[in-house]
């Protein structure tokens, strides 16, 4: 990722962490992919657990997330998806993918 879609990336991070029946957000990329950036990137740099990359027609975004037991998951998945566009800048188009990897509650 460049550093532009590095920054929107832990940006969106904060805001699915803000949606009330998000329960945890986890990595959206694989783990042995993760852990390969890791350590190219360095220790110093925290890396974004949603995914935002480039596509034909804009962006494409992926979060996983675990709903908690209050809604559910398909009102949970909705919501991020509703926070992650709002968040958006104004005519940015973008793909968003929410994975509900865990029910929690």
């Amino acid at each position: 990722m460049t550093d532009e879609l590095d920054s929107l990336a832990a940006q969106l991070d904060a805001v699915v962490r803000s949606v009330p029946t998000v329960a945890a957000l986890y990595a959206a990329e694989p783990g042995l992919l993760r852990s390969v950036r890791e350590l190219t990137t360095g220790t110093d740099t925290p890396l974004a657990l949603i995914s935002v990359r480039r596509a034909e027609q804009g962006l494409a975004i992926v979060a996983s997330v675990a709903a908690s037991g209050r809604q559910q998951a398909p009102v949970t998945a909705l919501a991020v998806s509703t926070a992650i566009r709002s968040a958006l800048a104004p005519g940015v188009e973008a793909e968003i993918l929410v994975r509900v990897s865990r029910i929690e509650g």
